[in-house]
């Protein structure tokens, strides 16, 4: 996971905002998508290269079935891969100053961005999946908010106790500058009605 993210900018981004975390579904996820293709393609070369079965691939496709069929198995495996990657680099999660945020993509198809300001955080807790999730070191962050919104889900990412300590220290912060900003505006209320400034 990357804990600080060197980005200037991100989508909706405020001004003064700064980013403190920034994550991905567990890396576990991309390798585990782009696993299946790679064994098919493995699964594919293995079944070409063996002699007794050219006959069968040469014969409807003439002299180019093998070489065909390999860049075919090729460019299916790789757009499959591709496919992978991209979905998993789609799916981010990002605590900053001020907001927690959830982007949701699915390339050209869906997006779904749920975000909510750090100051109406009431609870953050963590849900390991399993064994799995035990041994690998990641589980999902669910953030409880104060009012419609509900929670937001960050799924899957590693680390998950650094970005609980992280969203809960910016809330805790948050509160106590909006505590310490009401009290200094009512301070200014009454000093002006008393005539004191």
């Amino acid at each position: 996971m990357e804990r600080r993210l060197r980005l200037e900018s991100f989508p909706g981004r405020r001004e003064g905002e700064e980013i403190l975390v920034f994550a991905r579904r567990h890396p576990f996820f991309l390798y585990r998508s782009i696993l299946w293709p790679q064994v098919l393609l493995v699964l594919a070369l293995a079944l070409v290269t063996q002699a007794h079965l050219w006959p069968f691939i040469l014969s409807p496709l003439g002299l180019f079935g093998l070489p065909a069929a390999f860049i075919a198995g090729l460019l299916l495996c790789g757009g499959l891969v591709f496919w992978a990657v991209l979905e998993w680099e789609n799916d981010h999660y990002i605590v900053t100053t001020q907001r927690v945020i959830a982007f949701r993509r699915v390339y050209k198809v869906y997006e779904e961005r749920r975000e909510a300001e750090i100051s109406r955080v009431q609870d953050v807790t963590t849900r390991i999946p399993g064994l799995t999730a035990t041994l690998l070191g990641y589980a999902d962050v669910q953030i409880t908010t104060a009012g419609v919104l509900g929670a937001i889900n960050f799924a899957r990412i590693g680390e998950p106790e650094y970005v609980v300590g992280v969203i809960l220290r910016q809330r805790d912060s948050a509160t106590t500058q909006r505590t310490e900003t009401t009290r200094g505006g009512v301070r200014e209320a009454l000093e002006r009605e008393m005539g004191i400034r």
